[in-house]
């Protein structure tokens, strides 16, 4: 028993490090570490001179194709609606491009919206004068509102034409619109 305490007594005064040696391999090892991350960075950094303004453009290309794709998302989504233009009007020259919900216009003094509003983009062919009556239509076909404009509009022209609901029309629920002379 006292040879193998000798042997570990021997073995541990052998191993032991002053603390020179011990701060100079932690020296040795930081500059190890500081050498591999600078090593790295230089590759980094080569291989950006490289690719990095292909890579640039590719990026700045796909996020502007994002934001196109969620206008054009948002666009749809939020109040575009189909147009049915009456027979009658089509033949005085009034076309329909498309429409879109505007949303509440004012508010009445308990914060209900005094005005709900559809905006319809027409191109007149032909002279037109006179009032236009666009009524608000569910999925199902029944109406929900109507709103007539008064219009006075030179051959050529063209414009939208804002179409004011009572604030208690649902437009939420509207679908299509139908446009006529009454």
């Amino acid at each position: 028993m006292r040879i193998l305490i000798s042997i570990l007594l021997v073995a541990g005064l052998i191993a032991c490090q002053t603390r020179e040696e011990k701060l100079k391999e932690a020296e040795q090892e930081a500059q190890f570490l500081a050498d591999k991350k600078a090593a790295l960075l230089k590759g980094l950094g080569e291989s950006m001179q490289g690719r990095g303004a292909e890579g640039a453009r590719d990026l700045g290309q796909g996020v502007g194709d994002v934001l196109k794709g969620v206008a054009k998302g948002l666009d749809a989504s939020l109040g575009s609606l189909p147009v049915e233009v009456s027979a009658s009007l089509t033949e005085r020259g009034v076309k329909a491009e498309r429409a879109g919900q505007r949303g509440a216009v004012g508010r009445d003094q308990g914060d209900e919206p005094k005005q709900e509003v559809i905006a319809v983009y027409l191109i007149y062919e032909r002279p037109f004068a006179g009032t236009l009556r666009l009524r608000a239509l569910e999925k199902d076909g029944r109406e929900v509102g109507r709103a007539t404009a008064n219009v006075d509009a030179p051959a050529g022209a063209a414009a939208y034409v804002d179409f004011s609901f009572d604030g208690r029309t649902p437009l939420k629920l509207v679908d299509r619109v139908e446009l006529s002379a009454p």
